[in-house]
């Protein structure tokens, strides 16, 4: 079943932006009742720069959080080489 078409709003790209700097993923993000679809989000970013520059930004943000919590993780082993 094909899911509704979502307008583009900035209302709606800022929630996106704010749910991928908080850690949630674009697939789950998509799958969200009232949400655009994948495809939608990408086809925003194609033909919007502001939205694309968001998006990268929000995905910048959440990668550096990965890679904090990857080194938090990280150092609390007592032995680096299982931690590896």
């Amino acid at each position: 079943m094909r899911k509704a078409v979502v307008q583009y709003s900035d209302e709606v790209a800022d929630e996106i932006c704010d749910l991928l700097e908080s850690g949630e993923s674009l697939n789950k993000i998509c799958s969200t009742e009232g949400m655009p679809c994948r495809w939608s989000v990408n086809k925003w970013r194609r033909s919007n720069p502001e939205f694309n520059h968001k998006y990268n930004v929000a995905m910048e943000i959440q990668a550096e959080m990965i890679f904090e919590d990857i080194i938090d993780f990280a150092k609390s082993f007592p032995d680096v080489n299982r931690a590896r």
